[in-house]
């Protein structure tokens, strides 16, 4: 076989490969909201949270996870990050004492790259109870960073998105 031949059909078949990956990407893309997460995925309940009257965010609970999106820039004060960890080891805790089941829960934190806060996600929940613990904690998260950006761009802009 030919050696020049055969690389030049590896190429191209790399180059297929490629395209092909490219595509599932941007299937999986719409089947999980559009990159959106403002946006609700199918099978999602979604809450608002609010501050007084405002609207700041909203949280979507999905079967095994629950996650906030916010609607308006907000930054993520490290005290809020550092509860939302708490919480999440907490919950991973108690997954710990089932033997029946690994600790799933974990925290994930999507930010713009001024710092500004995208997505706050817990996910590898289980129970009512893990649940309503880790949308408890988004919501107060979101409440806090609200309160944070509105004192940081009071003072000037530091610290805020």
């Amino acid at each position: 076989m030919d050696r020049a031949w055969l690389a030049a059909w590896v190429r191209g078949r790399i180059a297929e490969l490629e395209e092909e990956l490219e595509a599932l990407r941007g299937i999986l893309e719409v089947l999980e909201g559009g990159g959106d997460p403002g946006r609700p995925r199918p099978g999602e309940r979604v809450e608002e949270v609010r501050v007084g009257r405002r609207r700041i965010a909203r949280v979507f609970k999905g079967e095994d996870y629950v996650r906030l999106a916010p609607l308006e820039p907000l930054a993520l004060p490290p005290e809020a990050r550092a509860y939302l960890e708490e919480v999440v080891s907490e919950i991973r805790a108690e997954q710990a004492r089932d033997p029946s089941r690994a600790p799933e829960a974990r925290l994930e934190l999507r930010e713009d790259p001024g710092g500004g806060l995208l997505e706050a996600r817990i996910e590898g929940l289980g129970g009512v109870l893990e649940l309503v613990k880790a949308k408890t904690a988004l919501k107060h998260a979101a409440e806090a960073a609200w309160q944070y950006t509105r004192a940081a761009r009071r003072a000037g802009g530091a610290g805020g998105a």
